[in-house]
């Protein structure tokens, strides 16, 4: 409930020439460009903005409907991937990406958006930080870069923080399996 009121307010500033950078609306009065969780910089909250300009809030709570179902299945195909990576069978991948992708934790806060787009790029930044490990080549830090960027810019900085320390983690594990495996 409380995204669309300040997407509804942000997109309705921009388009009468106005920076969004403070809700007078919220309390009294709040940061809106900076709060983090309106994810303005988000590059696919920006379908929103695109259907907000032809039917309003209507059409952007719509389009954000849309959204949230392109994420879900971002998120499964980035476990498949993931699996892929991983060397699992191809049921395996399904079943993975199936559960990750519609499993209960992300469809259950399919409404809280910011948790829904951030989760999104939980297997992303582990595929890409597997790649990064496994292959140490300086343009895998580009895709990594973008899946953490995305992961940045959803808006929810406790799903991020977790992903970002499970990542580091999963690195360190990966380098020294691989350290192992070649005997250093």
């Amino acid at each position: 409930l409380q995204f669309f009121p300040w997407w509804d307010f942000a997109w309705s500033r921009l388009l009468s020439g106005e920076i969004p950078l403070w809700n007078p609306l919220s309390g009294m009065g709040a940061p809106l460009i900076a709060n983090y969780q309106t994810a303005l910089f988000y590059p696919p909250y920006w379908v929103g903005f695109i259907a907000y300009l032809f039917g309003g809030t209507a059409w952007m709570a719509w389009a954000h409907t849309l959204l949230v179902m392109g994420h879900l299945m971002t998120a499964g195909i980035g476990m498949m991937r993931l699996l892929k990576r991983l060397r699992l069978n191809s049921l395996a991948q399904v079943i993975g990406g199936l559960c990750y992708g519609a499993g209960g934790y992300l469809v259950s806060r399919a409404g809280f958006l910011s948790i829904n787009a951030a989760a999104t790029w939980f297997p992303w930044v582990l595929l890409t930080v597997t790649r990064l490990s496994e292959e140490q080549k300086w343009d895998r830090t580009i895709p990594a870069g973008l899946a953490y960027g995305l992961l940045f810019l959803a808006g929810h900085a406790q799903s991020a923080w977790y992903v970002v320390l499970f990542s580091v983690c999963w690195m360190i594990w990966w380098s020294w399996v691989d350290a192992e495996e070649e005997g250093i």
